[in-house]
C-alpha cells in the first residue's frame, strides 16, 4: 500500500465515524418535527376543501332563495314568473345548477314546471309542465316542515331527467298573495360536481392525489366520494368512524389495503350541516420524510467521496505528481530531449533538490546535442529551399485550375435561375471573391439603349443601386461601346470616371455581357490602391465568366417581362371582377325597391288597379325580377372568381328543396309552353344529407329553367335517385338538345351555344357556369348528355354523408375560386 493510500484510508475512517454520530441525531429530530408539520398541514388542506365546497353550496342556496322570492305573493301559474329568471341561471356557464323545479297544486292534483340547463347556442331554458298527482321526493320531506329556509335533500335522480345520474337538490317554500305557503322551488346539483369541486381544492397538493373524500350528511350518511377510492366499504365505514373533527388520527382498519394505516381528519361544512372526511395512507405521507432520510444518507456518502477526491488530490498534487514529473524528465533528457522544461526547481524541499540536480545534467548535454543540431539544420534550409520552388510551381497551376472550377461553380449556380435579380446577386457575390476584388458592379442597357442602369452591386455600394448613367459615361459604358474588356490601373486619373464610386477605387476591370454580338451590359470590378493591378489571368477569368452569364441575364429578362405582362392581365381581370361585384351590389337595392313598389301596386295598396293595369304590372314585375336574377346570377360569377363564395353546409331535408324548385320551375312557364313536366321519385323517403339547401335548389331552379327555355313542347323529367353513397339529380328533356361542338364551352362563364343563339332564345350563359360550381363544390360532378333534335339530360351527385340528427349542426365552407376563371 503506497504512503497516499494509507493516508486517505486513515482520513476517511474518522471522518465517517464522526458524521455517522451527526446523522443519527439530526433523522430522530426531523421525525418529531415531522409528525407535528404533517397534522397541521393535513386539517388545514381538509378545511380548505370543506370551505371551497360550503362556498359552492352557499351560492345554490343563494340562487333557490332568489327564485323563491320571485314567486311570492303570486297566485298566477309560475311559468310567468320564473321563465326569465330561470334561463338566466341555467344559461350562465359558472352556475352549477343543471336543473329548476317548482311544484304547486293545482285543482286536486299538482302542477310540476322544470327547466333544464340549455345547449350553449340557445339562450332560454327548455320547460317542461306536467300535471301530476305524484309528489316529487322534495314535496313530501318539505310538506312537514316548519321553517322557510333552504333545505338539502339527495343523492337521489334527477326530476325527469334522462340520464340516471344522482343530484341534490337544494329546496324552499314560497308563499302566495295570503302569505301562506303555495308550493316550493328546487334547484338540482349534480353529485358529480360537488366531487369536482372537493378534488380542485385538494389536487394543488400532489400528496392529496392519493386520498379519498368522503360528504357525509348531517346523518352520517355517505352522499358522494372524491379521489382515490380502493377500499371496501366496512374499511370506509371503520375509518370514517374513527375520525375526529378537526383533529388527525391514524386509522389501523388499513382502508387502503397497502398494508400500512391510514390518516384520517374530518371537517365541518358550515352551510348544510355536512360534514367532510379526508384518508390519506400513513405510506404515502411518511414518503417525503423517507426520501429526506435517504438524501441524508447518500449526502454523506457524497461528502466521505469528496474528502476522499480532496486528500487523495492533495497527495497527489504534493508527492505522486511531482515525483512523477521528475521521472518522466529523466528519461526525456535521456532520449536527448533538451528543451523538455524541468519544474518544480523552486521548491525547497527534497523534490526541489532532485529537480535541481535534473537541471545541471540537461545542461551539460545540450552543449553536445546543439552541435549536432547545427549541421542537420543546414542540410535541411538546402532541402527546404528546394522544395519551395517546387511547391510554387504546384500552387500556380492549382490556382490556374482552381479559378476556371469557380467560373464554371458560378455558371452552374446561374444556368438553371430564372429570376433576374436573384442571378444578378450571386454575380455580385462571386465576382469578388473570384478576383480578390472588394467591388463589384452590374450595368444592364435600358429598352432605349442610350442609358446604364445601375442594377446590382456590392453591399457598400448598395446606397446606389438604380442610378443610370448615359451610354457614354464611366468605364462601363466604355466596355460597352468597345464591346471588349478595358483594364485601368489607375482609375482616380481616368478621364471618364464617375465621381460617385464608392470607395477609394484604384484599380478597375470593365468586361461588356455580349448576347448574339451585341453589348446588354457590363460587369465591372474594383481594387484599392494599395491592391495590385488587374493582370490579363483577371481579365481572362471574368470575360468568360461574363461570356457564361450573358444567356442566363438576357433569358432571365426575358422572363421578367413575360412575367410582367401576365400580372398585367391578372390585375386586370381583378379590376373586371371587383366592378362587375360592386355594380351588381348597387343595382340589387333600387331594383328591390322597384320590384316591391311594382307589387304594392298590382295588389291596390296605393288605390284601385284596373285589369289592364294589373296586367301591365304584372309584367313588369317579371321583367324586374329576371333583371334581378341576372344581377344575382352576376354577383354569384364574381363572388367565385373572387373566391369569396361560401356554403352555409347542414344536414338538410332533400323533399322540400326538391317540391319547391318544382314549383318556381312551373311558375316560369308561360301560356306558349305546351309542356308537362313530372317528378320522379324514389319509393323510400328521400334522405338528409349535408348541403347548402339555398344553393341546391339554386342549382335545381337553373336546370329546370333551361329545360322550359329550350323545350317548347314536349315533356321535363326531375328524377332523384338515391345510391350508397350519393344522390343523384337528373332533368331531362325532349327540347332542341346541344351540338356536340358546344359541349366544352356551355359551362364556362357567359358562354352560350351558337344554336340558342340562332334561335334567338334569350339568357346569359351565367346558369351553367354557377351550377358547375356550387356542385363541384359540394364535392360533386356534372355530367350532360344530349342529342341534336332529341333533347338533353342534365345529372350530378352530391355525396351522401351520415350525420347525427342536431339541428345546430352546421359548417361555414369556404369555396376556392375556379383555377381557370372561364372554367364556371
Amino acid at each position: 500500500m503506497s504512503l497516499r493510500q494509507r493516508l486517505l484510508l486513515l482520513v476517511l475512517s474518522i471522518t465517517a465515524l464522526i458524521m455517522i454520530l451527526i446523522t443519527v441525531l439530526a433523522l430522530d429530530s426531523a421525525t418529531r418535527g415531522f409528525a407535528t408539520q404533517t397534522n397541521r398541514a393535513l386539517i388545514a388542506r381538509s378545511q380548505s376543501a370543506a370551505y371551497a365546497l360550503d362556498g359552492y353550496i352557499a351560492s345554490v342556496s343563494a340562487t333557490t332563495q332568489a327564485l323563491a322570492a320571485v314567486l311570492n305573493g303570486r297566485d298566477h301559474p309560475p311559468i310567468h314568473a320564473i321563465w326569465h329568471p330561470a334561463s338566466q341561471v341555467l344559461t350562465d356557464p359558472e352556475t352549477p345548477i343543471a336543473r329548476i323545479v317548482v311544484a304547486r297544486p293545482f285543482r286536486d292534483d299538482r302542477q310540476i314546471v322544470s327547466f333544464r340547463r340549455p345547449d350553449a347556442s340557445v339562450r332560454v331554458a327548455p320547460l317542461a309542465n306536467v300535471i301530476t298527482p305524484a309528489r316529487p321526493a322534495p314535496v313530501n320531506r318539505l310538506a312537514t316542515a316548519t321553517t322557510d329556509t333552504v333545505m338539502w335533500f339527495g343523492p337521489q335522480p334527477g326530476y325527469r331527467a334522462r340520464a340516471q345520474q344522482a343530484v341534490m337538490a337544494a329546496a324552499i317554500r314560497f308563499v302566495g298573495a295570503d302569505q301562506q305557503p303555495t308550493g316550493l322551488v328546487w334547484a338540482e346539483v349534480p353529485v358529480e360536481s360537488l366531487t369536482t369541486v372537493v378534488e380542485a381544492a385538494v389536487n394543488l397538493d400532489p400528496i392529496w392525489r392519493t386520498a379519498t373524500l368522503l360528504i357525509l350528511d348531517a346523518d352520517d350518511n355517505v352522499i358522494t366520494t372524491a379521489g382515490t377510492t380502493r377500499t371496501a366499504s366496512q374499511d370506509i365505514t371503520a375509518a370514517v368512524t374513527a375520525a375526529q373533527l378537526d383533529e388527525t388520527v391514524i386509522v389501523a382498519a388499513n382502508p387502503f389495503d397497502l398494508g400500512s394505516p391510514a390518516y384520517a381528519t374530518r371537517s365541518a361544512i358550515p352551510g348544510t350541516g355536512w360534514q367532510l372526511v379526508s384518508l390519506i395512507p400513513t405510506r404515502i405521507i411518511e414518503e417525503p420524510l423517507t426520501q429526506s432520510n435517504m438524501e441524508i444518507v447518500l449526502l454523506m456518502i457524497a461528502g466521505l467521496c469528496v474528502l476522499g477526491w480532496v486528500v487523495s488530490g492533495f497527495a497527489n498534487r504534493t508527492l505522486t505528481a511531482p515525483l512523477g514529473v521528475l521521472t518522466q524528465a529523466a528519461q526525456e533528457i535521456g532520449a536527448g530531449a533538451m528543451r523538455f522544461q524541468i519544474s518544480h526547481i523552486d521548491r525547497q524541499d527534497e523534490i526541489g533538490e532532485l529537480a535541481r540536480a535534473l537541471e545541471d545534467m540537461k545542461r551539460s548535454q545540450s552543449d553536445t546535442y546543439e552541435r549536432l543540431a547545427q549541421a542537420r539544420r543546414t542540410l535541411e534550409y538546402r532541402v527546404t529551399v528546394r522544395t519551395a520552388e517546387l511547391h510554387k510551381a504546384q500552387r500556380q497551376a492549382q490556382d490556374h485550375a482552381a479559378d476556371l472550377l469557380a467560373v464554371y461553380e458560378i455558371s452552374l449556380s446561374l444556368v438553371n435561375e430564372y429570376f433576374l435579380q436573384t442571378i444578378l446577386q450571386r454575380l455580385t457575390e462571386h465576382v469578388p471573391s473570384l478576383l480578390d476584388a472588394p467591388y463589384c458592379a452590374i450595368w444592364l442597357r435600358m429598352q432605349d439603349e442610350e442609358w446604364l442602369k445601375l442594377v446590382a452591386t456590392t453591399t457598400l455600394a448598395s446606397t446606389h443601386l438604380g442610378r443610370e448613367i448615359s451610354v457614354n459615361d464611366g468605364i462601363a459604358g466604355a466596355a460597352i461601346r468597345a464591346a471588349k474588356p478595358i483594364v485601368v490601373d489607375d482609375y482616380t486619373d481616368w478621364t471618364n470616371r464617375l465621381d460617385w464610386t464608392p470607395l477609394k477605387l484604384k484599380r478597375a476591370l470593365c468586361v461588356p455581357l455580349l448576347h448574339s454580338g451585341k453589348a446588354i451590359g457590363a460587369i465591372v470590378a474594383g481594387r484599392e490602391e494599395h491592391a495590385p493591378v488587374f493582370n490579363d489571368n483577371d481579365r481572362r477569368l471574368l470575360a468568360l465568366l461574363a461570356n457564361l452569364a450573358s444567356p442566363v441575364v438576357r433569358n432571365a429578362q426575358l422572363f421578367d417581362q413575360l412575367d410582367d405582362a401576365v400580372q398585367r392581365a391578372e390585375q386586370a381581370n381583378q379590376v373586371k371582377t371587383r366592378f362587375l361585384a360592386s355594380v351588381t351590389h348597387e343595382l340589387r337595392t333600387p331594383l328591390n325597391l322597384i320590384i316591391n313598389n311594382l307589387d304594392f301596386m298590382r295588389i291596390g295598396l296605393f288605390g284601385p288597379v284596373t285589369d289592364d293595369q294589373r296586367t301591365r304590372l304584372d309584367q313588369a314585375i317579371r321583367s324586374s325580377e329576371n333583371l334581378l336574377y341576372l344581377i344575382n346570377d352576376l354577383l354569384d360569377v364574381s363572388k367565385i372568381e373572387a373566391g369569396e363564395m361560401q356554403l352555409f353546409i347542414q344536414p338538410t331535408e332533400l323533399q322540400p328543396i326538391v317540391v319547391d324548385a318544382l314549383d318556381s320551375g312551373i311558375a316560369l312557364m308561360t301560356d306558349d309552353h305546351a309542356v308537362a313536366i313530372q317528378l320522379d321519385l324514389p319509393e323510400e323517403p328521400l334522405p338528409q344529407i349535408p348541403v347548402d339547401a339555398r344553393r341546391l335548389r339554386q342549382v335545381l331552379i337553373n336546370l329546370l329553367s333551361n329545360a322550359i327555355k329550350f323545350t317548347k313542347q314536349g315533356e321535363i323529367w326531375l328524377q332523384v335517385r338515391v345510391r350508397d353513397d350519393v344522390v343523384e339529380f337528373i332533368v331531362t328533356d325532349t327540347g332542341i338538345g346541344i351540338p356536340e361542338e358546344d359541349l366544352e364551352t356551355i359551362f364556362r362563364a357567359f358562354e352560350r351555344s351558337k344554336r340558342a343563339k340562332q334561335l334567338g332564345i334569350e339568357g346569359t350563359g351565367l346558369g351553367l357556369a354557377i351550377s358547375r360550381h356550387l356542385v363541384e363544390a359540394h364535392g360533386g360532378k356534372i355530367r350532360v348528355e344530349t342529342t341534336v333534335g332529341a333533347g338533353s339530360r342534365f345529372s350530378f351527385v352530391i355525396p351522401r354523408r351520415i350525420h347525427a340528427a342536431r339541428d345546430e349542426t352546421a359548417t361555414m365552407v369556404p369555396v376556392a375560386p375556379p383555377a381557370n376563371t372561364s372554367a364556371d
